[in-house]
């Protein structure tokens, strides 16, 4: 018999023709030099359970991708009103589908006093991850976020002359 006359024989008695299914392919990770250029880091953090006094915050900071290497850097006052800078650094893993990236924080000049560990995989939305920031004692302080946005393209504005 012909796949008419078993469609139609076929749909006489309610019974549907299996079709073989489209293979689905899964998206390509982003290559690393895909990912090249700015990016907008938020970095969120809770209540530290140590010390009353080191309240939670929100940070805005730019991330630099080139080649696999993450970067970012932000200076701030710490509980003690000392200066003291936090340095994320990472890499981009599994041809562009992960992130990881390290957090180290302390007083300038001085061995970091905070760390903390951020992965997760590399989506359209950007990058997402939690965790916690540990003192050098690895005492957890802080439940933290760290998300990171693709920058839009600078658009360059042309004047015009009269």
């Amino acid at each position: 018999m012909g796949k008419a006359v078993l469609t139609l024989a076929f749909a006489m008695l309610g019974i549907g023709m299996a079709h073989a299914a489209e293979p689905q392919l899964s998206p390509q990770p982003p290559r690393p030099a895909d990912l090249e250029g700015e990016w907008q880091g938020t970095y969120q953090c809770a209540q530290d359970r140590l010390h009353l006094l080191a309240g939670p915050f929100v940070w805005q900071l730019p991330f630099t991708i080139l080649g696999d290497q993450i970067s970012a850097s932000r200076s701030y006052l710490d509980a003690n009103a000392q200066l003291s800078i936090a340095v994320f650094t990472g890499l981009v893993v599994d041809q562009g589908a992960r992130f990881e990236i390290a957090m180290l924080a302390g007083e300038q000049d001085r061995p970091p006093n905070l760390h903390a560990t951020y992965a997760g995989p590399l989506t359209a939305d950007g990058f997402n991850a939690t965790g916690v920031m540990l003192s050098r004692h690895n005492r957890i302080l802080r439940q933290c976020e760290l998300r990171l946005r693709r920058q839009p393209p600078k658009t360059s504005v042309k004047a015009t002359g009269d």
